[in-house]
């Protein structure tokens, strides 16, 4: 088998979260009397958690701190139940990736504590080791650190390692740390994936590309 690890994006390619979150922001933008519609909203999807709270501040007018406080207090009244939103075949897959002895690992740059909710909700949290979170680094995706630091955890060569992924800025990340990166379609949000080395429509077919 040509892949010992498979590294994988969250948001987008393990559950659907990233037109919930979007859906989200325009109904805070709207509370707060600033007009915002979703399609101005879609460079968010796999950003960094502070390009979204920077976007917020500038538009309030408020600090960073302050923007983090009305975003926490809002999401909180209005939490995303992440099973229902649970992508097809992740738990097949990745107990196929479990059965064939691959490492398994989590690269997102969400935050750790927004990681540690959706696997748990998603009952998937057992599968991932390493878990790196963006937060863990100054610059996140497309930056490729999160990756570098992936990769050093896994101890494998670049080459026995595979990536999924949706965004622009997480296959632009991946592939800029040297690993074979797969892009799952998004039908709605449409990211260039013309950088990624193959394109799969959906989450079972990445996995007969990755174990063949």
């Amino acid at each position: 088998m040509r892949f010992e690890a498979v590294i994988f994006d969250m948001d987008g390619v393990l559950i659907d979260s990233e037109m919930e979150y979007i859906r989200l922001w325009k109904k805070l933008y709207h509370l707060k009397q600033i007009p915002m519609e979703e399609k101005d909203l879609y460079f968010l999807a796999g950003s960094a958690h502070h390009v979204e709270i920077d976007l917020f501040a500038e538009k309030m007018g408020i600090s960073a701190k302050e923007a983090e406080k009305i975003r926490t207090a809002f999401f909180k009244r209005h939490p995303v139940d992440y099973k229902k939103i649970k992508k097809y075949y992740v738990d097949e897959i990745l107990a196929s990736f479990s059965r064939a002895g691959m490492k398994i690992a989590l690269a997102s740059s969400s935050t750790f504590a927004n990681i540690d909710t959706v696997l748990k909700q998603c009952g998937i949290d057992t599968y991932f080791c390493p878990i790196i979170s963006g937060e863990m680094f100054e610059k996140t995706k497309p930056d490729p650190e999160i990756y570098l630091e992936t990769i050093r955890r896994l101890d494998l060569e670049k080459e026995k390692i595979a990536v999924i992924e949706d965004s622009s800025y997480g296959i632009a990340a991946a592939k800029a740390a040297g690993l074979y990166t797969i892009a799952i379609e998004d039908p709605i949000l449409h990211f260039d994936n013309s950088n990624a080395d193959a394109v799969a429509k959906d989450l079972f077919e990445a996995e007969r590309m990755i174990i063949c």
